[in-house]
This record gives structure tokens, sequence and C-alpha cells, in this order.
């Protein structure tokens, strides 16, 4: 099912606002989230992306990494080959998105990454679409489901 907001749709709970204050990482794309772990400390961390691809004629891989944002310690790596990464959190499991390109940076594939510690990963192809481009996407739930946006 296909849903188009337009200027009339309205949140349904407010959130608060975002104000972006500068770049907080050496690698490019970031996703900021919260997590807690055992013992029921929660923690700021955040998802970049790594990107070796571009500067060595795509002979590299690109990846993202899982940083805590206190310590800058990098937790795990995720998504080895993918690009345009992106975080999302459903309770107590991390997802993250990605195009799974074979040169070049846009796919027709996305892969989603699945984990309850951040530390080990379970992966699947989660789309396929031949001939498409697919670039930054994002997943949340929404009051019917679960909602993919694709930049394609």
């Amino acid at each position: 099912m296909e849903i188009n907001y337009d200027a009339q749709s309205r949140m349904v709970r407010p959130f608060p606002a975002i104000r972006k204050l500068g770049a907080v990482s050496p690698n490019q794309e970031s996703s900021p989230f919260s997590w807690r772990f055992p013992g029921g400390e929660e923690r700021l961390m955040r998802l970049e992306l790594t990107d070796r691809s571009i500067r060595s004629g795509f002979t590299e891989p690109s990846f993202a990494v899982i940083r805590d944002c206190e310590t800058g310690r990098i937790l795990s790596q995720v998504g080895e080959g993918g690009y345009y990464h992106s975080f999302f959190k459903d309770g107590d499991r991390a997802c993250v998105l990605c195009t799974k390109p074979h040169r070049g940076t846009a796919s027709d594939e996305i892969w989603i990454y699945e984990s309850s510690d951040l530390l080990s990963w379970r992966w699947r192809r989660l789309l396929s679409r031949p001939g498409w481009q697919f670039y930054n996407t994002s997943l949340t739930l929404g009051p019917e489901g679960y909602l993919l946006l694709l930049e394609a």
C-alpha cells in the first residue's frame, strides 16, 4: 500500500525539534540512536558509513560502524560492501538497511542486517528490483505496519 503525505498531514504525536549543529564524524552519513545495554545502561550510539570505495576506485568495499558517542569506541562493523546505510530500532532489535552495489553506490537491491546486541548480525536481501537504482532508505513503523522509504 502506498501512502502519500502532504502539507495537510499531521503528526500522530509531537516530536522534538532537531537541530543540526555540524559534523559529528570524519565518515560520511551517520544515524544517531539510543541503545539499552544489559544491566540497564542506555547510551547514545551512532551508525556511520565508512567509505573507502570512492577513493579506491571501488576496489575496497564500504561498510558501516556502530560507534559509542561518549567514548568514541567502535563496537562493531556491519553491511560490508553496502552503501547508503540507515538505522532503525524496533524494541531491542537493531536494523541496518543499505544498498548492495556491484560497483558504484546505487543498486537494484536493498539488504537488511539485524542484531539484538549490536555485535552479531544476521542479514538477508529485503528487496530486489532489476533495472532500478536505489540510493538512501529509511524504515519506520507506521499505524498499519512497517514503512520503507526509498530514493530511487
